[in-house]
C-alpha cells in the first residue's frame, strides 16, 4: 500500500529561522533559499488540517507568519 505523501512549498520573510507544520507526521524543513522552504507530509485519509508557523531566531513565534489548510485525501 502506498502512503500519500504532501510537499509543501512556501515563502517566509527573511526574519524566519524555522517552520513548524501541525500534522500527524512531519519530515524537516528544506530551506531552497533564504526565503523558500519546502516540507513533505504524510497525509491520512480524510481531512488534514495544517498549520503552518514561522519563528524567529530566539524561537519565538512572529506575528503574523502563520496559516492554516485542509487537505483532504481520498483514496
Amino acid at each position: 500500500m502506498n502512503t500519500p505523501n504532501l510537499l509543501l512549498v512556501g515563502r517566509a520573510p527573511v526574519e524566519v529561522a524555522s517552520i513548524r507544520v501541525t500534522s500527524a507526521s512531519t519530515n524537516a524543513v528544506l530551506w531552497t533559499s533564504v526565503t523558500n522552504w519546502s516540507i513533505s507530509l504524510t497525509l491520512t485519509n480524510g481531512a488534514n488540517p495544517l498549520t503552518v508557523q514561522g519563528y524567529g531566531r530566539t524561537n519565538d513565534l512572529l506575528s503574523g507568519v502563520s496559516d492554516s489548510i485542509t487537505v483532504t485525501y481520498q483514496p
